[in-house]
């Protein structure tokens, strides 16, 4: 889809591309195609920094916006990402699923040459696995 205040027939993406554009309603579908290339993420900064530069570069939707789509509370995305609150087990999926992002864990060869060394083979006879454990055995009634 073109914006259809561009003249030249080229879709603008945003507005110092095409200071002249005023349609909104264009500019709204495309951010949501804008493509984030891959980032390798090493600590938590780096994840709250990749989050805030796809919602500030790329799509430039509010906070508030965020927050209404992941189904947080009104703020609580904004304190996220200025480092007063961090990410629990859910907000940080319900925040990626809302700005069209997905984690993606690969192994690292570096990191597995690094410790790889460290890594010692558990005891298997000590393992309790799936129904040995005593809390899952049935009972046999009498």
């Amino acid at each position: 889809m073109r914006c259809r205040n561009d003249a030249s027939g080229v879709f603008c993406l945003r507005r110092e591309s095409n200071p002249v554009c005023t349609d909104r309603r264009s500019r709204r579908i495309a951010w949501g195609t804008i493509a984030l290339d891959p980032t390798t993420i090493r600590e938590y900064a780096d994840l709250v920094d990749v989050i805030r530069r796809r919602q500030d570069e790329l799509l430039r939707i509010s906070c508030l916006t965020i927050d209404e789509i992941a189904g947080l509370h009104s703020g609580h995305y904004s304190k996220i990402t200025a480092g007063l609150k961090g990410f629990g087990s859910l907000s940080l999926f319900n925040v990626l699923q809302a700005l069209g992002l997905r984690l993606r864990i690969e192994p690292d060869p570096d990191a597995t040459a690094k410790y790889q060394h460290r890594w010692e083979p558990r005891q298997e006879r000590s393992l309790r696995a799936g129904d040995q454990h005593w809390r899952r055995q049935r009972v046999q009634p009498s």
